[in-house]
């Protein structure tokens, strides 16, 4: 059932088509900058080296899981081209600011789809917790690793532990002063790890987030306030705060700040279970009943792979039957299960995440789902095939880019390539549904 003046014009040779309507969106995709990467990448070293990790818990750094790489290209200099169009999108993305990406998106939605004005709804990231200790439910057992290591697992784990010595040696010559057993090194960690300082501190000055005992980290606190001046200047940024349940004072802001809600500057949260923070937790569940109560829309990271692009232990947090209990306790609760699970080849036999969203969906009017960061033509089949003819999920199932992640996805894949994929696929209704419809409801516009 398409909005009324909302439609996609037929696909011309070489002509963009033009859409009508009021709000055309991408319903999932990021805007964060390489600024935000490397700020938090290093608050985390920095914090590991002075024995604060993570914020002040002087955690050990046993916990530490191993990283297993899992990015390869296939044969890129048989894909010049496309390689060269994918890596120029990729250092735009990285060193453009969060306002500019933005303005990007919308340069190629307005030339791909004849869009004149995208509405986006770009998630924050939180990724300090990536190496914390988990928060799990207290029956969570950490899966056994295999009794014989692939080669990349043992390359990882050689990694981990190489890493883990420097922190550890670096922080014990900083600690006793002794540079004499190293030369002149000692000497020059501690003068870089003092600009580090100054350079985490220069970036939290004048950032102070509005609540007593929000753990700050600088990557968080640059990200929050640039992606907030979004949502409060432009009336079509509709951004999702990132919520680690871990974050001291997170939960409590989002509670009471007043600042996440349908009026926004921030509209919804944004969760992140992959990298530790299971949903089934009690610090959780307060939020949860918050967000039903007052309309706040979640979207959950459903897939196995995802940052980092690597194996991680926590990867079945993500697993949408862990939000059962959640949804039976907050029966109207609108949460997007985003990636519609990723594609069942990545979780094994039995372990079709895509059908228990589709289950999910018949069971609750709140349950929603988005093909974010579907790039291959294969996996768009099977949705095609399998779950496009279901009307509860054909009807609350909304388009996303997953900008900027989508450039890692698929060798020479671009915005503009994405975007048009789904034109060609999705014309007409489709899309319109997609779009328009879907996310609309999903955000409650």
């Amino acid at each position: 059932m398409p909005l009324s003046g909302c439609y996609y014009g037929r696909m011309r040779k070489k002509t963009a088509p033009t859409v009508h309507g009021e709000t055309v969106y991408d319903g999932h995709c990021h805007v964060l900058n390489l600024e935000y990467l490397l700020l938090e990448s290093v608050q985390i070293l920095y914090d590991m080296v002075r024995g604060t990790y993570p914020l002040g818990s002087g955690a050990p750094l046993d916990h530490v899981q191993p990283v297993v790489p899992d990015f390869e290209l296939n044969n890129p200099l048989e894909e010049a081209e496309r390689l060269l169009a994918w890596v120029i999108q990729i250092s735009k993305a990285a060193f453009h600011t969060q306002a500019a990406n933005v303005r990007e998106l919308r340069r190629v939605a307005a030339k791909v789809w004849g869009v004149p004005s995208l509405t986006i709804v770009p998630l924050m990231m939180d990724i300090y917790y990536l190496f914390s200790p988990p928060l799990a439910p207290a029956t969570w057992e950490p899966p056994q690793p295999p009794r014989v290591a692939t080669r990349r697992q043992a390359h990882a784990r050689a990694l981990t532990e190489r890493v883990t010595s420097i922190v550890r040696g670096v922080r014990q010559r900083m600690a006793t002063g002794d540079n004499g057993a190293v030369g002149r090194g000692g000497a020059i960690e501690k003068r870089i790890w003092a600009i580090v300082e100054r350079v985490i501190d220069e970036k939290m000055k004048g950032a102070e987030l509005p609540a007593p005992g929000f753990a700050r980290t600088a990557g968080f606190v640059r990200q929050f306030h640039d992606i907030m001046a979004l949502g409060e200047t432009d009336a079509r940024v509709r951004p999702f705060f990132a919520l680690d349940a871990r974050r001291p004072g997170a939960v409590e802001w989002v509670m009471n700040s007043g600042k996440v809600g349908p009026r926004g500057p921030f509209y919804g949260v944004k969760l992140y279970p992959r990298l530790g923070c299971h949903p089934g937790v009690p610090e959780l569940a307060h939020l949860f009943r918050h967000c039903a109560k007052n309309g706040i829309p979640v979207t959950t990271h459903t897939s196995h792979r995802g940052f980092p692009d690597w194996f991680h232990v926590y990867a079945d947090f993500g697993n949408p039957s862990g939000f059962e209990r959640v949804l039976a306790e907050n029966r109207h609760l609108r949460i997007d299960f985003a990636h519609f699970g990723d594609r069942p080849s990545y979780q094994g036999p039995g372990r079709d995440w895509g059908a228990r969203i589709a289950s999910l969906m018949a069971e609750h009017e709140g349950v929603y789902s988005d093909l974010s960061c579907y790039t291959h033509d294969s996996a768009l089949d099977t949705w095609e095939k399998t779950y496009a003819p279901l009307d509860h999920v054909r009807e609350r199932t909304m388009f996303g880019s997953d900008f900027n992640v989508l450039f890692f996805t698929e060798p020479g894949m671009t915005a503009e390539n994405y975007y048009a994929r789904f034109l060609s696929r999705f014309q007409g209704e489709a899309l319109d549904r997609m779009a328009c419809e879907v996310p609309a409801r999903f955000l409650g516009s």
